[in-house]
């Protein structure tokens, strides 16, 4: 609420638990768990925090059976575009990442003595090399 007692929305980025006076009197902001973040205005439970780049999204249940969310910055060889519920997402097959917290697709290379290859990373054919991390999509002649 503001001060003149008005309901007044949580910002985008915090939600207000309950979304009324009776759950919440204050109607006080809440943040979300680092690595998460509301994606619009008014969001009521912490249900609506969803992840920001290069996060994924851990649900844990407790021993007194509530959920509980947190965030987890995405490993190497993992990427979270953010924005979702989603855990992070893989790279493809024989790809990685330069650093933790990706947050693309595209930050997936296939390492030194591979190249890309529809989404995957393949070893470089005899007789060729590749020295460093890329999206090069073929090998260097000897």
């Amino acid at each position: 609420m503001d001060n003149n007692g008005d309901c007044k929305p949580c910002t985008i980025g915090k939600f207000c638990p309950g979304g009324d006076a009776a759950v919440n009197p204050t109607n006080e902001a809440t943040d979300c768990p680092a690595g998460l973040a509301t994606t619009f205005a008014g969001a009521k439970s912490q249900a609506q925090c969803f992840t920001t780049a290069g996060y994924g999204r851990v649900s844990t249940k407790g021993s007194n059976g509530k959920v509980r969310l947190s965030a987890a910055l995405c490993e190497v060889g993992t990427y979270n575009a953010g924005s979702n519920t989603a855990g992070c997402q893989e790279c493809g097959a024989g790809l990685t990442t330069v650093t933790t917290g990706s947050s693309s697709v595209s930050a997936c290379l296939a390492p030194a003595g591979s190249y890309m290859d529809k989404g995957i990373g393949k070893l470089c054919q005899r007789g060729t090399y590749s020295t460093d991390l890329s999206s090069n999509t073929n090998c260097v002649p000897c």
